[in-house]
């Protein structure tokens, strides 16, 4: 989801404090607990340039951008294994994951894992 706040959001900690207290409201309202990642526009933006498969995919259905809530340590990057999702692709930069569908996109029923078969990086975890 994206919404739009008049909050100061130029820190980590004020972004941080605003999906703080949007992760509460949620809880508050509908009863789930949800981790909430705050990207300002400058931050979207920048996302949207980067993009490494645009010149090979003309049709953008296929390519997502997963937002990771940290920057993932190098090593667990590096330790997704991408033969198992071949001939679909992914990139981490960043904060972000980008991926490209070359199949159709849920026709797979795997997600990247590190070789050991854990998830690459843990999630924070709203508290």
């Amino acid at each position: 989801m994206v919404f739009t706040t008049d909050h100061p959001a130029g820190t980590v900690a004020a972004r941080q404090q605003i999906g703080d207290e949007l992760s509460r409201a949620i809880a508050e309202r509908h009863g789930v607990t949800s981790a909430v990642m705050v990207r300002t526009l400058a931050e979207l933006r920048a996302a949207l340039s980067t993009v490494p498969y645009l010149d090979d995919e003309p049709e953008s259905s296929k390519l997502m951008i997963v937002f990771l809530s940290d920057r993932p340590p190098a090593d667990a990057a590096a330790s997704l294994d991408r033969e198992r999702f071949a001939p679909d692709r992914f990139e981490v930069i960043g904060r972000e994951m980008f991926v490209h569908y070359r199949t159709v996109l849920g026709d797979r029923s795997s997600r990247p894992t590190t070789s050991s078969g854990a998830s690459g990086w843990p999630a924070r975890r709203a508290t």
